[in-house]
């Protein structure tokens, strides 16, 4: 069975840092701007850690990007990661991040050369830069694989939060300076706010987002794509739970060992066989590899199929899924949305398959 890839867990180690280093380095520019200091925290000290963070953030842009170009599971380029929106993989979402890191970059380029640039000119680019913390945050929603996660939502809510504040705090200390639009400027950085937020919570957070945000029919594909791989003795075969045959009703669920969480959005690998009544899916949870599925899909124009899940060995559930694009089910209470594609570079004569595992409330 494949094993997840290290690259992929840098790649987005290196995102959530990169977004904390762009979310510092935006309120210590606040607070730059504003000569701000104390005893403990002198005005150079807090302008020269401003630019140092602002240097590491740069020096950390390469790392995430060759990370997500070597893991060959979404098969992106350099092109993919250089130019805006050229890619096929979450077109808008992943365009959202080179644009925030190349702001970044001319924000810092910029600031070494000031002094050959002018006031006004390098003035004009700062304000430009600003953009790349709102892009970061769009780019982290839209396409990283953690969103859902606890931890995750806590980074992306205290970075939203601590931004939000040091910008009200810059408009309190303008006064009068503000020339009336000062409230109005808090107003639509609220609203702004509570947007994303929003967003956020019909989006991202929901199961089915994958294919939304524009994840290639490759990566997400349906039982077509999974008939196409059949065949063949697959590769690797993960743990074997009990199986079910395809062609006939799935037997009632046992007591479950456990409830299928919501929330997840998690990578799935493992191979398509073929039985006398149709195809038998065995798919492993790339980040919870005791989370096992074993989907049926019958022959002919069947459009519904069995579907095991098992943790540990442990059935959690078992009932009836829709072979749509995507597989769609109901776990006990967990609405259960399964995206397959046909794995690239396997061993010839092997019948493997990826997909994505999305659960959520039962809508």
């Amino acid at each position: 069975m494949t094993q997840p890839s290290p690259l992929w867990y840098t790649a987005r180690g290196a995102g959530v840092v990169l977004l904390l280093l762009l979310t510092a380095t935006v309120i210590l520019g606040i607070a730059t701007s504003q000569r701000w200091g104390t005893e403990g925290w002198p005005r150079f000290f807090v302008a020269g850690l401003h630019r140092n963070l602002s240097l590491v953030a740069v020096a950390l842009l390469p790392l995430h990007g060759l990370t997500v170009v070597l893991d060959t599971y979404a098969h992106l380029g350099i092109e993919d990661v250089t130019v805006p929106f050229s890619s096929h993989y979450r077109q808008l979402w992943l365009g959202f991040g080179v644009l925030a890191g190349e702001l970044t970059v001319a924000l810092v380029a910029t600031s070494l050369i000031r002094h050959r640039l002018g006031y006004r000119a390098w003035k004009l680019v700062h304000w430009l830069a600003y953009l790349s913390w709102p892009l970061a945050m769009l780019h982290g929603l839209g396409t990283g694989s953690d969103t859902r996660a606890w931890w995750a939502l806590l980074v992306y809510a205290a970075c939203l939060v601590s931004v939000l504040l040091a910008i009200l705090w810059r408009l309190s200390l303008m006064g009068e300076r503000a020339g009336g639009w000062q409230a109005g400027m808090g107003t639509l950085c609220g609203v702004g706010a509570l947007a994303l937020a929003v967003w956020t919570l019909v989006g991202p957070l929901q199961p089915g987002w994958a294919a939304v945000a524009g994840t290639p029919r490759e990566l997400l594909g349906s039982q077509r794509a999974a008939q196409g791989t059949a065949g063949t003795n697959p590769s690797a075969t993960p743990t074997p739970t009990p199986p079910t045959s395809p062609g006939s009703a799935p037997p009632p669920s046992p007591t479950p060992a456990s409830q299928l969480p919501s929330g997840l959005d998690d990578r799935l690998a493992g191979s398509v066989t073929e039985t006398d009544s149709g195809l038998q899916v065995d798919l492993v949870d790339l980040r919870d590899r005791s989370l096992e599925i074993l989907l049926g899909i019958p022959g002919g124009d069947a459009t519904t199929g069995p579907l095991t899940v098992t943790r540990g060995g442990r059935t959690i559930c078992r009932t009836s899924a829709d072979l749509n694009n995507p597989v769609t089910a109901t776990c006990g209470g967990t609405q259960v949305v399964i995206s397959l594609g046909r794995a690239r570079g396997g061993e010839e004569g092997a019948a493997r398959i990826v997909g994505i595992l999305q659960t959520g409330s039962p809508s």
